[in-house]
C-alpha cells in the first residue's frame, strides 16, 4: 500500500466541490472540520478525493495558509489506509474536504490526533 496522494485523489472539479458543500455531512473535532459525501462507486474510480481549505479571512499570509494545508494533507496521507480499504470493501466513493477553522497556527503534533479521530469516525459512517 502506497502512502502517496497523487493528482487523481485530489478534489478539484468545481461541481464536485459545490455538491460536497451542499449535500455533504460534517464531522468536527476542535478547529478541524471534515465535510464528506459518500456515493456508490461509478466504474473503476479512486476510492476518495481530498480537498483542504484554510480561510483567507483568518490567515492573511499565504505562507501560513499553505503551511496548514501541507500539515493537514500530510496527516491525512499517513492515515488514509483504513479509509481506502473501507471504501474499496463497500464499493463506495468519498468526496472529502478538510476545513481548518481555528484562528491560530498549530503544529503537526496538535493536528494529527484530530485527523485520526475524524478518520475513525468517518470509517464507521461509510
Amino acid at each position: 500500500m502506497k502512502f502517496s496522494l497523487p493528482k487523481e485523489k485530489k478534489l478539484k472539479k468545481r461541481d464536485e466541490i459545490q455538491r460536497l458543500f451542499k449535500e455533504g455531512k460534517r464531522i468536527k473535532k476542535g478547529e478541524l472540520q471534515l465535510i464528506y459525501l459518500v456515493e456508490n462507486v461509478a466504474g473503476n474510480s479512486e476510492p476518495f478525493k481530498l480537498g483542504v481549505s484554510v480561510p483567507k479571512k483568518k490567515f492573511k499570509r499565504a505562507v501560513d495558509r499553505n503551511r496548514l494545508k501541507r500539515l493537514i494533507r500530510e496527516g491525512f496521507r499517513l492515515n488514509q489506509v483504513q479509509i481506502e480499504k473501507q471504501c474499496e470493501l463497500k464499493q463506495k466513493h468519498c468526496l472529502l474536504m478538510f476545513v481548518f477553522q481555528g484562528s491560530d497556527l498549530v503544529n503537526y503534533a496538535a493536528l494529527e490526533p484530530k485527523i485520526v479521530l475524524i478518520l475513525r469516525e468517518l470509517e464507521a459512517k461509510i
